[in-house]
């Protein structure tokens, strides 16, 4: 066999593998464009939010203080700093929440979407507990590349209602999705 042959076959076997490559990211990139475009729809198809707010209890007279059991957004702020893991249809999640509202997510991509996308994302993030809400904001990630094309199909910033937050889990409602999504906590990294 000669140089040109020998070169040729060698080009043929390395090139096989990013044509596959391709050839599936580009299927994944139509059914995610496909599923946005689904899930995005018009508001007045979606399930109404399963969270009914509580009936109109009686006032207090003015003269009685008010007593509530439920947690202000400070408490949540503090019992929400640690680390969480929660899985989703695309890889699994760990979400490091740290005081003064920064923060990172850690994205381990499933197979079918680390050829779209890549094998994994490091976000760098903003969150902050407002109204019983809880905000995050992505800043930057890396690599870039992926930070942008997932930005630019799922946008920056997610909001949940706090259903519960222990010790061991955090329940978030998803608006957007109609659903809650729980999240267990990580033990703490040990310092070096």
């Amino acid at each position: 066999m000669n140089e040109t042959t020998a070169m040729d076959a060698k080009s043929t076997q390395t090139s096989r593998p990013r044509w596959l490559r391709w050839t599936v990211g580009l299927i994944v990139l139509a059914f995610l464009v496909a599923a946005g475009i689904h899930l995005s729809g018009s508001d007045s198809d979606r399930l109404p939010t399963p969270i009914a707010e509580a009936a109109e209890t009686p006032k207090p007279a003015a003269s009685q203080p008010v007593k509530t059991n439920k947690p202000t957004d400070e408490e949540h702020v503090k019992a929400l700093i640690g680390r969480w893991k929660h899985p989703e249809s695309y890889g699994d999640i760990t979400l490091t929440l740290k005081p003064k509202g920064k923060g990172t997510m850690f994205v381990e991509f499933s197979t079918v979407y680390s050829f779209l996308v890549d094998d994994e994302l490091l976000v760098d993030i903003v969150w902050e507990v407002k109204d019983g809400q809880c905000v995050f904001k992505s800043i930057s990630g890396k690599p870039k590349a992926a930070f942008e094309l997932v930005t630019k199909l799922r946008g920056k910033v997610r909001e949940y209602k706090i259903i519960e937050v222990t010790q061991k889990r955090i329940v978030f409602f998803d608006k957007r999705k109609n659903e809650k999504k729980t999240w267990k906590r990580l033990p703490d990294k040990k310092k070096k």
